[in-house]
């Protein structure tokens, strides 16, 4: 399933609407990643039967894309998995109950100043859902840095 559009939290809610599947995973186009890391995430979600868990991965000031009690979380328990209060969605899994639970709503709707991946987890977190980090699963992240200067 997929979904392009210039507004990401249309595409996630349209992706949420089309899938039927047991378990769906988000991978954003600037992820980069080997085939294992999804084994690795399926297995993880699968084995420990979690509702959402991500990979790690940083922005590009080497933040983790992670918050624990609402505020980034920088030092997370390294090569291990752990609960959190939410992440980006650039490289995470989500079981079919989550999906379903969604089905009739906007779930990546934006709540104020959040952006759609925050306002997905503190949806799902108020629906009883708990969301994880698996730091075993290390992902790079392309970021774009703006280049200013004259050209001749």
């Amino acid at each position: 399933v997929t979904s392009e559009g210039p507004i990401i939290e249309e595409n996630r809610n349209d992706i949420f609407r089309k899938t039927n599947s047991d378990y769906l995973i988000m991978i954003d186009d600037d992820m980069t990643f080997s085939k294992e890391a999804v084994y690795e995430l399926y297995h993880t979600v699968v084995m420990d039967r979690l509702d959402i868990c991500s990979g790690l991965y940083f922005d590009g000031d080497g933040k983790a894309l992670i918050q624990k009690d609402d505020t980034f979380f920088q030092n997370y328990p390294k090569n291990s998995l752990f609960e959190i209060s939410g992440c980006g969605m650039g490289f995470i899994m989500i079981s079919k109950k989550v999906v379903q639970a969604f089905r009739e709503e906007a779930p990546f709707n934006r709540i104020g100043a959040l952006g759609e991946d925050l306002s997905f987890c503190l949806r799902a977190r108020e629906k009883g859902f708990k969301v994880y980090c698996d730091s075993r699963i290390k992902l790079g992240h392309l970021r774009l840095q703006a280049v200013y200067g004259i050209i001749d």
